[in-house]
């Protein structure tokens, strides 16, 4: 060991020695610098230097993939894909029979969901859903250009602009279960052409949109039920206080509408329990268009939520009398009041 160190410093002073005799090389020329560590070895600047780089490239790949909420790729400015799943199962029991078609009481597994969502450049959202083990497997699928808070376009799969209820997250609910009103009434998932924004400070929210059919809820598995074709929906919404620092600012009011053409037939509203068990299947023929009204209130003042709606949905029955005259149009309409308080 002393002879390593006594040969080391002798290296030392005769390099130092030789350089302070020596001209002084030109930065073209100048050989690399050569550091010697305790082991024995040694490494070059630009070995350093490529450590260097390596380890900000490791770095930079930690933070293309991400895991907060959920896991998550991050490919540039503005752009991710988050990767999303949801898993729900529910204890239920009836005092009373259930269909045959929806199972015993015990687990009801009401959602097997995965999906992608994100942003591509600050400029478009987009989200993809499907639902594991169901015959309408793909829930949301669409894309929103959202550039512009005063007016943005989404494309694809999703909820109408109908009911505060329905378009309410699941995780969002309240309670387990949505209104009957907002399930059988409102229209669902179609696919469509919405414009949408916010005015007024974002005060003023509008929807408005063009849609194949009139949604999903009303639809049934029986082919001898007729739906509404083609749709127009809008909605708006409006906050008064908006911006306000007391209980007055979440004050929401609210109105939406749906029109559609109904083709002659029987109509496919019909009316379930929570539990899904069928208690009213009307057997009314229709025909003519069928129109949608909805009138809704939300106030959260704090650990308080208070929410109303009101939905009446009207199907027109043309030619229906014996006389060949027009019959009053077969109304549904449902209602709810609902409030909680979180602790």
């Amino acid at each position: 060991m002393s002879f390593i160190a006594t040969g080391v410093w002798a290296a030392l002073a005769a390099s130092l020695w030789t350089a302070d005799r020596a001209p002084h090389p030109s930065p073209a020329t100048e050989a690399p610098a050569v550091a010697i560590v305790a082991d024995g070895g040694e490494t070059t600047v630009e070995a350093a230097q490529d450590r260097k780089r390596d380890r900000e490239k490791a770095g930079k790949a930690s933070d293309v993939f991400r895991w907060g909420d959920h896991p998550s790729l991050h490919l540039g400015k503005g752009t991710r894909i988050d990767f999303r799943a949801r898993y729900q199962g529910d204890l239920r029991a009836s005092d009373g029979s259930l269909d045959a078609a929806e199972g015993d009481a015990g687990l009801d597994i009401a959602r097997r969901r995965v999906g992608v969502s994100g942003e591509i450049r600050n400029a478009v959202d987009f989200q993809i859903e499907a639902e594991l083990g169901s015959d309408d497997v793909w829930r949301d699928v669409f894309a929103n250009y959202r550039q512009h808070d005063a007016i943005q376009v989404r494309a694809g799969r999703f909820k109408l602009p109908f009911s505060l209820d329905e378009n309410a997250s699941a995780t969002n609910l309240d309670f387990v279960y949505r209104s009957r009103a907002a399930t059988q009434l409102a229209p669902g998932r179609d696919d469509g052409v919405m414009v949408h924004g916010r005015l007024l400070g974002r005060a003023l929210a509008y929807e408005a949109g063009l849609f194949t059919h009139d949604g999903r809820n009303a639809r049934t598995s029986h082919s001898d039920r007729v739906y509404g074709g083609r749709t127009l929906a809008g909605r708006v919404t409006f906050e008064p206080f908006r911006g306000e620092k007391d209980w007055r600012s979440d004050l929401q009011f609210g109105a939406a509408f749906t029109t559609s053409p109904l083709a002659e037939g029987l109509s496919d509203l019909r009316g379930r329990i929570a539990l899904d068990a069928r208690f009213y299947r009307p057997d009314i023929w229709v025909d003519g268009s069928r129109r949608r009204i909805g009138l809704e209130l939300r106030w959260r003042p704090g650990p308080l939520s208070l929410k109303s709606e009101y939905i009446r949905v009207s199907d027109e029955r043309r030619g229906q009398s014996v006389e060949d005259t027009d019959l009053s149009p077969a109304i549904a309409s449902g209602w709810y009041l609902s409030g909680t308080w979180a602790i």
